[in-house]
């Protein structure tokens, strides 16, 4: 099997798990819709890795409720929102 085979499923493998996480995730917080956010650690910027319907967003590490939660390493809860 060639690398780039091997890649391109574990690529596949890695987002249907992300996928299915959120999906859970929604489920399980009877929320709409969820973001999965990745720490890029390099360039201090925080990335969308799942999101419903809208393409991959890119901020500052410390931007926003995600960078909040990020920094301070704990879940932030709005009700309601």
């Amino acid at each position: 099997m060639e690398i780039a085979t091997i890649k391109s499923q574990l690529y596949t493998s890695y987002n249907d798990l992300f996928l299915q996480g959120n999906k859970t995730a929604c489920e399980l917080l009877d929320a709409d819709r969820a973001t999965i956010w990745l720490v890029d650690h390099e360039t201090n910027v925080l990335w969308s890795k799942v999101a419903d319907g809208v393409p991959v967003i890119r901020i500052p590490k410390k931007t926003g409720i995600v960078g909040y939660v990020v920094d301070h390493g704990h879940m932030f809860n709005i009700k309601d929102a």
